[in-house]
């Protein structure tokens, strides 16, 4: 038994004594007053068969047919109880569909009760507000279950009602609002009615397969069981807590049986429902057993599948498979905290957050039926502590940002809820009563089953010591009268004045923050509503990542200052500026060869190679250098598949094809014997089922496939294979007539979202990732490449003929590729994990993509950041900064009109200076967009940079403002600073100073100094030195050397500031009189500064050093490291 007697009767006992349980116990009786009232037969007939196509959205871009306004994704509005069958335009508040579809619904009804389309009566589909035949609006927005069509687009009324009105509001809203009124009154008339509910869900639960009957955004196909696979997963776990907590009461009503028992008979049903024994049966077969035997119906986001598993295992017997329950337990908090407490799943406030809500609310549960079993779980895996720190520690500026990595959060939003957990303190009384809700609101005002995070995160403090009391007074509102918000705890009182006794006054300070493997770095300076922080992601891509090798970001004065776009806004219908937002170039990184990655990425990792978390300095140096791969790299022991599930031909400029051919290994002759499995001479006008447009437009026309874009072969092919064609380029820059071969199998990388299983969505990463790609003419037709896993495996100068066909091959023989043009092999690439492998050590060897910054404060509400970029491969490189919305000021910059980079419309207004002086700038004045601060705040971000050789260019980027409901697009000001060379690999140092302030500026001037060896040679411009002269007369000198390239006795000076040192990093401040006052060191054994001298014991990581007149503080570090300190010869004695 799951919910005990004694667990009960404390919620019981707390709904009579605490305040806030009764007032819940109150409402949640009344939530669940529209199912007691209703008949039991009129119960059992809400649940609805398989046999009508269900949809995510009524259409995911669209708008109202009637008042044309935007109704994108969710905001339609549903209601099953109050509006069945329909669905509401939130502008026009227009009903839809027209006809009734109830009506319609019931003449379809077979003898089981479910709806079949041929026995409806067709000549009920009429606009009912239009019923004369003759009237123009008499079929107007009249759906069969199928949808509305109209010009071309379809708007799937039914469908979404299906789920959102009739399943997840009627049907699993009404299972849940009554076992919560029975686990608080116990009354058993209300399991009474849940288990009418349960059981004929029970009935049909096994016959729903969301991947062959339903939509998601009009192309997916996914796994599921009613809904999508994450929403079944969660609801399969709650109705087994349903069952769980009514089933005592189950098991003595036999009155529910008569009447299950009747039904059968009435409908012609198999199993027998004569006893509440066969009642609980057809239950646990049909919503706890069926998932168990189906996991994929489940699938879902690491561990919530897991979760559900285990919590279906225990609502079956408990504790019976006690043993099974805990094992699963140990499994998912291993694997789940591997990643400095999380997945590594992206997306902080997003997925990677929702994946330790559900792990809190099962340990949870797990502690409430198993006490001590969270302190087991933390003995035996330490990792776990980490777990809710994670989202404390990396919660930014007075707790209202969250950097944006990944699918998360949307352009230049807050964040203002710890995402660690979901609390829960009741309904939101911020909804008038009988108010209408959005196609998500369908949960019950009252969650009884789901127990308290309050609690929760309460005994993780106390078994680990970390101070989790501010986040709960957050979440309670500031006040502490009705915590912890828990029906189960044994006495909310006591809990209330320990809280009390243990309440610090201010929160504690965060600090820097690495979180070295999955890859984010937080530079953090000030407290509260000063704080300022300057972030960075690290590592790229992985499940819903995006590609965003080096971004940087900053929160400063109230706003995200430089902003990740966020989630990619699936409401618009362009699928490019979908993917724009996974595009390195919509980061503030820097992109390599113009690359474009269509979709999510396998993750790349990268590696912190320098962390100093100091006071008034703190900084970062990461790599990443597989970013400057050719694509993604996989597994190399994947190199080799049975066979190729993904044929398809690339053309990146426009051109045409014909004579397609795939050939096979004929079974019974040694290779290279081929047979013919396949040809298409496209001797008609469709392109057909064989063929799937995968991305762009192509059309047959006289014989000829003409396109451009990526098209697929929907036939699969077993051992080695050759695919042959013709191709002709029919433009004057002809680029790819390219073709490539998948992996039977393919491993989609680490993404596991709404396109993992669906046919139809094609992610041209995944060619670079899992199988083998043949380029001819490829990169603006300088010449050809094999790409293997990402890798460039063959490169030839082979180049298409402008309007001359060619014909091409490409073949996989034994472990050896091949590229044929014209009859000629032009490449031949050895494709075993032994030449993967050699083939990545030889890519990444030259390859750079490294980057510092360094956070140095100026006053306990300003810094300002240096940003060095140090890159190498390829022959273009582009650093992009952008700032948020708002006006850009430029200064040392002659623009004048420009092309567009690459192909993106996402990019507009292009202006260019070719050839800048070093040290010109631009200023962001920002625009508050969602009116965070006071009328009147004039924020600025302001960018200086001193690389050389680059030419600048500005331009407007587009996003969406606002979450996946929101449709207003707005276009902000970017800066690109351009270097190429004719040939690679080239080098490029990036060097830039980011400065935000409020007002006025807070550097009087910038300037970047020479740096020279010891012997006096002039060092190139891989090394960095930056002056900074703040606005009180204080001067800094911020030195970053480059490691890749040392001088002869690693010593550098800096002869205007008399500098000389051995120091990676190395930052010295001067007061208004030039009196040293600060010195930060990285790496360094000595340092000198006209009078001053340090010399350390040893090379150290960091230190940070205060100097006040002849004392020498040591603020970070260790002060047994210093050998040595003078100023003018004299000792400095210790502060």
């Amino acid at each position: 038994m799951l919910f005990t007697p004694t667990l009960l009767e404390t919620l019981r006992r707390n709904v009579q004594r605490d305040p806030w349980c009764a007032r819940m116990a109150t409402l949640a009786i009344a939530d669940a007053q529209p199912w007691l009232a209703r008949a039991d037969e009129e119960l059992w007939s809400l649940m609805y068969g398989p046999t009508l196509t269900r949809s995510w959205n009524v259409w995911t871009s669209g708008h109202c047919p009637a008042c044309k306004g935007p109704v994108p994704l969710y905001n339609w509005i549903i209601n099953g109880l109050t509006q069945p069958w329909k669905v509401l335009c939130p502008h026009c508040q227009e009903t839809f569909p027209k006809n009734d579809f109830y009506a319609f619904y019931q003449s379809g009804l077979d003898a089981q009760g479910v709806f079949s389309p041929a026995l409806a009566k067709r000549e009920l589909l009429f606009n009912a507000e239009h019923p004369d035949p003759a009237d123009p609006l008499h079929r107007f927005c009249v759906d069969d279950g199928e949808g509305y069509v109209e010009s071309g687009k379809r708007w799937r009324f039914i469908g979404t009602y299906l789920i959102y009105g009739q399943w997840k509001h009627l049907v699993l809203g009404g299972i849940r609002c009554l076992a919560n009124a029975y686990a608080i009154s116990g009354e058993k008339a209300y399991a009474h009615k849940a288990a009418v509910l349960l059981d004929r869900v029970a009935d049909l639960y096994p016959s729903f397969d969301h991947i062959r009957q339903a939509w998601v955004h009009e192309i997916y196909r996914t796994e599921g069981y009613v809904s999508t696979w994450h929403d079944a997963c969660e609801e399969t776990r709650q109705m087994a807590l349903a069952y769980a907590v009514i089933r005592p009461a189950l098991l003595h009503d036999q009155e529910l049986a008569d009447f299950l028992e009747g039904q059968r008979r009435a409908f012609s049903l198999a199993r027998s429902k004569a006893t509440p024994a066969d009642i609980c049966r057809n239950i646990e077969d049909g919503l706890l057993r069926d998932p168990l035997q189906n996991p994929r119906k489940i699938y879902s986001n690491y561990p919530r599948r897991e979760i559900a598993l285990a919590v279906l295992h225990a609502a079956l017997d408990w504790p019976g498979n006690r043993a099974t329950v805990l094992r699963m337990a140990d499994e998912m908090v291993a694997r789940g905290t591997a990643v400095d407490g999380l997945t590594g799943e992206k997306g902080l406030a997003g997925y990677s957050a929702y994946v330790i809500q559900s792990l809190a609310q099962f340990l949870a549960l797990l502690e409430m039926i198993e006490p001590g079993s969270l302190a087991d779980l933390l003995r035996r895996h330490p990792a776990l502590r980490q777990t809710w720190r994670f989202h404390l520690d990396t919660w930014c500026m007075d707790r209202q940002f969250y950097p944006r990595v990944g699918d998360t959060g949307w352009f230049c939003g807050k964040v203002t809820n710890y995402a660690g957990v979901v609390f829960r303190r009741g309904p939101d009384e911020s909804l008038p009563e009988g108010s209408a809700t959005s196609v998500k609101s369908t949960q019950p005002v009252c969650d009884v089953l789901t127990p308290s995070m309050f609690s929760f995160l309460w005994r993780l403090s106390e078994l680990t010591g970390d101070d989790y009391s501010h986040v709960l007074l957050q979440a309670g509102g500031g006040r502490t009268k009705d915590l912890p918000y828990d029906f189960f705890h044994p006495d909310p009182e006591a809990f209330r004045r320990a809280f009390a006794a243990r309440l610090p006054r201010t929160p504690g300070e965060a600090g820097n923050v690495n979180k070295p493997i999955w890859n984010l770095a937080i530079l953090r300076s000030g407290q509260g509503a000063r704080e300022h922080a300057f972030w960075l992601h690290y590592g790229s891509g992985g499940t819903h990542g995006h590609t965003d090798p080096l971004n940087l970001g900053l929160f400063a004065k109230g706003l995200d200052l430089m902003p990740d776009l966020g989630y990619p806004p699936l409401q618009v219908a362009d699928r490019e500026r979908v993917h724009w937002y996974l595009q390195p170039a919509a980061h503030n990184t820097v992109v390599v060869d113009n690359a474009m990655r269509p979709g999510w990425g396998p993750r790349l990792q990268g590696a912190c190679r320098l962390w100093a978390d100091g006071h008034s300095v703190a900084a970062i140096s990461a790599a990443c250098p597989e970013a400057l791969l050719d694509g993604w790299l996989h597994t190399p022991a994947k190199c080799r598949a049975p066979g190729y599930g993904a044929i398809g031909l690339y053309l990146h400029a426009p051109g045409r094809v014909r004579a397609v051919r795939v050939l096979v290994q004929h079974p019974e002759i040694p290779p290279p014997m081929w047979r013919l499995a396949f040809e298409d001479h496209f001797q008609r006008e469709a392109l057909g089922a064989d063929w799937r447009v995968a991305e762009g437009q192509w059309r047959i026309e006289d014989g000829w496939l003409i396109g451009q874009g990526v098209l697929v072969l929907n036939r699969c092919f077993g051992g080695d294979v050759r695919l042959e064609f013709e191709g002709r380029a029919a433009t004057a820059q002809p680029c790819d007539l390219s073709a490539f071969l998948l992996a039977q199998a393919p491993d989609w990388g680490d993404h596991d979202g709404d396109d993992k299983t669906d046919p139809n969505a094609f992610q041209r990463s995944a060619v670079w990732a899992t199988g083998v790609f043949f380029g001819f003419g490829s990169d603006n037709n300088r010449g050809s490449k094999i790409l293997v896993h990402g890798l460039k495996a063959g490169q030839t100068g082979d180049r298409i003929r402008p309007d001359a066909a060619h014909q091409i091959a490409c073949e996989c023989v034994g472990d050896t590729l091949r590229h044929e043009v014209d009859g000629q092999i032009i490449q031949s690439v050895d494709n075993t994990p032994d030449g993967v492998r050699a083939l990545r050590a030889l890519a990444l060897a030259p390859a750079r993509f490294e980057r510092t910054v360094v956070r140095v404060d100026v006053s306990p509400e300003d810094s300002y950041a240096l940003d060095v970029f140090r890159v190498q491969g390829g022959r273009d490189h582009v650093k992009f900064v952008h700032g948020a919305c708002g006006t850009l000021v430029v200064s040392g910059l002659r623009l004048a009109p420009a092309p567009s980079y690459g192909q993106l419309s996402t990019m507009r207004n292009f202006q260019v200076d070719s050839a800048p002086a070093p040290g010109w700038s631009t200023d962001w004045a920002m625009e508050d967009i969602f009116r965070y601060l006071p009328p009147g705040a004039d924020i600025h971000l302001r960018y200086t940079d001193f690389t050389t050789g680059a030419e600048v260019s500005t331009c407007e980027a587009w996003a969406i403002a606002g979450h996946y409901n929101a449709t207003e697009e707005r276009w902000f000001p970017r800066v690109l600073v351009h270097h190429r060379a004719e040939h690679e690999p080239l080098a490029t140092t990036f060097v830039g100073v980011l400065e935000p302030y409020a007002n006025q500026r807070v550097l009087a001037g910038i300037r970047r100094l020479a740096l020279h060896a010891a012997d006096g040679a002039a060092l190139d411009d891989r090394h960095a030195a930056i002056e900074a002269t703040l606005a009180d007369g204080r001067r800094d000198l911020l030195l970053t050397l480059d490691t890749d390239a040392p001088t002869r006795d690693g010593f550098v000076a800096q002869r205007e500031w008399e500098v000389e040192t051995d120091a990676e990093l190395a930052v010295l401040r001067r007061d208004e009189r030039g009196r040293p006052q600060m010195v930060a060191l990285a790496r360094a054994t000595r340092f000198k500064a006209e009078y001053l001298a340090i010399e350390l014991a040893a090379r150290i990581e960091f230190i940070e050093l205060e100097i006040e007149g002849n004392a020498l503080r040591v603020v970070t570090g260790d002060p047994a490291a210093i050998r040595s300190a003078t100023l003018a010869g004299r000792p400095l004695r210790s502060a």
